[in-house]
């Protein structure tokens, strides 16, 4: 029976408590361990003694995971930064993971544009997920920024049918709906938007279809930010509130524009968002607070009696 050779590399990095013999076997351990910060200053020094490919592919890891740590925690300009640090020092595109989306989350979308010369020289293997990483960007992008992309850009082929079928989704036109949705082939960057828009029409008479629908989406696509509404709108009861702190702001108007909160109501409703969130108990006194910094909205005598006695506030209807 054969026998699977292990590197001394995988062994110091994989085997309970081995010791790395080097410092390069000290830095792959300290980037399989998740400790990409530290990771960083252990390759940047192997570095300065030799240029070896194999830590120069290190780094440029241990930038991309300490990159998107940094963008786990909401850091996202700070993780755009450090991508752009990585691409610059490793010589590595920066096209590739996540940066695109990051660039559209922090408004940066002509930066995310300006980056679309670059996807022609890039391996054929890679040119398609490229293209799909800025279709959110193409789709809301005017004439004269895709100017200078060739004709035959699937960018371009499909942006037509994809801005139709938007148009459709917001107008409820679902026939309309339908036919542009047809339009976009299973192979075009905008094809997440199948079954996005397709979710985001049913959410309100048919959830269970929605969510079917939205299980089709990949995770960390281009319209991510829009399928992590979706997925928070469909949630059950009333746990969608404390979820609306995991969305930016278009995020949580979003949701409530499909909840059909009112927009008098939206300030109430991110403020209970942020004491649930907490996830502590709340007492009777912020109860009372509450009640009356939103009396104008909660109506009636809300807060006005402070032995106990005031009216019971009104929660405000939400359509669903």
């Amino acid at each position: 029976m054969s026998r699977h050779k292990k590197t001394p590399a995988a062994s110091a990095a994989t085997a309970p408590g081995a010791s790395p013999s080097s410092p390069a076997d000290l830095a792959g351990a300290t980037l399989a361990a998740g400790r990409c910060k530290d990771a960083i200053e252990q390759y940047k020094n192997l570095l300065k003694g030799e240029r070896r490919p194999a830590w120069l592919a290190g780094l440029a890891a241990a930038y991309a995971g300490r990159a998107e740590q940094l963008a786990a925690k909401g850091m996202l300009k700070e993780a755009v930064a450090l991508w752009r640090t990585r691409a610059e020092t490793c010589k590595v595109a920066l096209l590739g993971g996540p940066y695109v989306g990051w660039l559209l989350q922090t408004g940066q979308a002509a930066q995310a544009l300006g980056l679309l010369a670059g996807v022609a020289q890039l391996p054929a293997g890679e040119q398609a997920l490229a293209l799909s990483q800025l279709a959110a960007a193409a789709l809301v992008a005017t004439d004269a920024q895709l100017a200078g992309l060739p004709v035959h850009s699937p960018l371009l082929l499909h942006r037509a049918a994809a801005q139709a079928a938007v148009a459709a989704c917001v107008s409820g036109d679902e026939p309309a709906l339908d036919t542009a949705l047809q339009a976009i082939s299973f192979k075009s960057p905008y094809r997440d938007l199948r079954p996005l828009l397709k979710a985001l029409a049913l959410q309100a008479s048919a959830p269970d279809l929605a969510e079917a629908a939205l299980a089709r989406v990949p995770a960390g696509g281009p319209f991510e930010p829009l399928a992590k509404a979706l997925r928070i709108a469909l949630l059950p009861g009333t746990a969608w509130v404390p979820a609306l702190a995991q969305l930016d702001d278009t995020g949580r108007q979003l949701v409530l524009d499909l909840k059909g909160c009112p927009p008098a109501h939206r300030p109430l409703m991110l403020d209970l968002m942020a004491r649930l969130g907490d996830n502590k108990a709340v007492s009777a006194v912020e109860v009372f607070d509450w009640t009356v910094r939103h009396r104008a909205v909660l109506g009636g005598n809300a807060g006005g009696n402070a032995g106990g006695n005031a009216s019971s506030p009104q929660t405000p209807p939400l359509a669903r």
